[in-house]
């Protein structure tokens, strides 16, 4: 009887040793399943909204300046007629070892003179939906910019001020792999940007991101845009560094 019982009360004890451990595993694979769109998710999709090779922030600008030299707005005699509105199709596209994109859509731009007729805003709207991909996310998404370039002439560098806006759903290739629905707003203040070299050299922003997911999220942060052609973003006081 002794033997029995030592043989039960051992199996007993196994059993329930296996169950806790069965449940120590089932609420580890919840807790995984239950992790929600991370910061870190969120600041992948903000490096997307502001590198060139997702056809981002740094790209757009490039291209607005890139416009804007094409019809001398940069010189004292542009080829725009001052306080017109020009409509044009665009469809912006690349395809890289890394990254890709492929937008389309319209943007209008119009060129705001002085007393004399010497440049002084280049304004410029775009509307583009498409898809981009990067290492670590893919996205389908609307892209639009409500950007104005001051100080036009005499000098290397321009001023931009403005919005730029993602509203679209996003697919993180790392991680936890989350997918999830967003609205990124970016605002840009006296952003510098040099005409020759063609990128951004100084300047600040604030971003905001709200979206849906597995999880309902809100972040904010700021942007400081560095003469290194980076990026520095500061969400919740973690800061990444981001290669535009």
């Amino acid at each position: 009887m002794k033997r029995v019982k030592a043989i039960t009360t051992r199996f007993v004890t196994c059993a329930l040793a296996l169950l806790f451990t069965a449940g120590l595993i089932a609420c580890s694979d919840e807790d995984t399943q239950n992790t929600g769109v991370t910061e870190a998710d969120v600041a992948d999709a903000i490096e997307a909204s502001l590198t060139a090779e997702s056809n981002g922030v740094a790209k757009m600008a490039a291209d607005v300046s890139e416009l804007a030299k094409a019809q001398s707005v940069y010189t004292a005699r542009p080829d725009l007629a001052c306080g017109e509105f020009y409509t044009v199709q665009y469809h912006p596209t690349y395809t890289g070892p890394n990254f890709s994109y492929d937008y389309s859509g319209t943007r209008v731009y119009s060129l705001f003179c002085g007393n004399e007729g010497t440049p002084m805003s280049f304004d410029y709207d775009s509307q583009l939906s498409g898809t981009y991909e990067t290492p670590r996310m893919l996205s389908d998404d609307n892209a639009t910019a409500n950007v104005s370039f001051t100080n036009l002439t005499g000098g290397n560098t321009t001023n931009i001020n403005g919005s730029y806006i993602r509203n679209g759903s996003q697919q993180s290739k790392v991680r936890l792999r989350r997918s999830f629905s967003s609205v990124i707003r970016i605002n840009l203040y006296t952003v510098s940007f040099d005409k020759i070299s063609r990128e951004i050299t100084g300047g600040t922003a604030t971003v905001s991101i709200t979206g849906t997911g597995v999880n309902t999220f809100y972040y904010n942060g700021s942007i400081t845009f560095n003469r290194n052609n980076t990026a520095t973003l500061t969400i919740n006081g973690t800061t990444y560094t981001i290669n535009l």
